[in-house]
């Protein structure tokens, strides 16, 4: 299922870490906006990440997940990345 994922994480060096382990498996569209497609098992992973490095108390993350329909509503206006083709893998 394809995702949408934006979070506010207030401490730099958390903020830091916790971009450069989501970029693993999701696709960074803007500087706090990531997307990409994941199964259940990278699903389970990204949750890991924000249980483990962020602090919720201070800290927001959103994840959207986005159904098959949706996705052809999304547009994009302006330089950014590409989300990979939906079918494609993340992980390697």
């Amino acid at each position: 299922m394809r995702f949408v994922l934006a979070y506010d994480v207030v401490g730099d060096r958390r903020r830091g870490r916790f971009f450069r382990r989501l970029k693993r498996l999701l696709i960074p569209t803007q500087k706090s906006v990531f997307e990409g497609t994941l199964d259940a098992r990278q699903l389970a992973a990204v949750e890991r990440l924000i249980h483990g490095e962020l602090e919720l108390s201070e800290d927001a993350v959103r994840v959207y997940a986005l159904c098959r329909s949706c996705q052809g509503l999304v547009r994009s206006y302006g330089v950014m990345p590409e989300p990979r083709d939906p079918d494609a893998p993340i992980l390697t």
